[in-house]
This record gives C-alpha cells, sequence and structure tokens, in this order.
C-alpha cells in the first residue's frame, strides 16, 4: 500500500469534464428563449465569469430581432457552444452586420421563413469585397 499523502496534486483546470455547481433547493430554468423573444435582451455569462447583455432591439429588420435574439441565446445559454464574452460578442458582431447588410437589400425578409440562401450567398461576396479592399 503506498501512502498518497506525499504525492503531488494536480492543479485545478478550468473546460470540459467538471462538475456544475448546483442550487439549493428546488431548481426550475428560467424560460431563456421565451424572455429573450419578449425583451429582445440576452443576458450572457461566460466561464470566465464575465458578464454582459446583449441588446437586440437596436438592430435593423425589426421582425427578425426576436428570431435572432432566441438563436443567440441558444448559442450563449448553458448547453451553447459560446462560452467567452470573446467568443459572444464575435458572434453579436456577425450577426448585427449580417442584418444591417440585409436591411440594405432592395427586397429584405420580412420573417426568418423569408430568408434564402441567396441572402447568405450575397452577404458572403460583400463581406469577401470588405476584407479584400482592407488588405
Amino acid at each position: 500500500m503506498t501512502d498518497d499523502s506525499t504525492a503531488p496534486s494536480r492543479p485545478a483546470r478550468a473546460g470540459r469534464g467538471r462538475p456544475s455547481a448546483m442550487p439549493s433547493g428546488p431548481y426550475e430554468s428560467e424560460p431563456v428563449a421565451e424572455r429573450a423573444a419578449r425583451t429582445l435582451l440576452v443576458a450572457f455569462h461566460g466561464e470566465d465569469d464575465r458578464s454582459k447583455t446583449f441588446d437586440f432591439s437596436k438592430l435593423p429588420l425589426p421582425a427578425l430581432r426576436a428570431e435572432f435574439a432566441v438563436a443567440f441565446a441558444a448559442r450563449t445559454g448553458v448547453a451553447g457552444e459560446l462560452r467567452t464574452l470573446n467568443s459572444a460578442n464575435s458572434s453579436f458582431t456577425i450577426l448585427r452586420r449580417f442584418l444591417l447588410f440585409v436591411a440594405t437589400l432592395k427586397n429584405p425578409p420580412h420573417d426568418l421563413a423569408a430568408l434564402t440562401p441567396r441572402h447568405l450567398e450575397r452577404y458572403r461576396f460583400h463581406r469577401m469585397e470588405a476584407v479584400n479592399e482592407h488588405t
């Protein structure tokens, strides 16, 4: 039998595999998607302990704001892929640029169902031109 009291301990590490903090008492998760659609605000709290509230009410195309806020809330929420404030900021900037571009079109989509692959292609070409102009 070995004595583990002298064995070096491993430092704590961030990332996957660490247990989540559990709330005390009964807990029911907030309806994040419904709140985002209603308020157009998405509260973010990253694994790096930095927080920010993203405001979709100031973006163009009011008919698309709620749907984009709900999608963003899903990406930045508990089960989402965006874990740091930097990644959330980058994603929001891309959404904002996309909506600003689509708003300049002669016939912008009136809802998410009207958004077509052609809109995405046109945005992609627009961004490629913009990036090439600055290089």
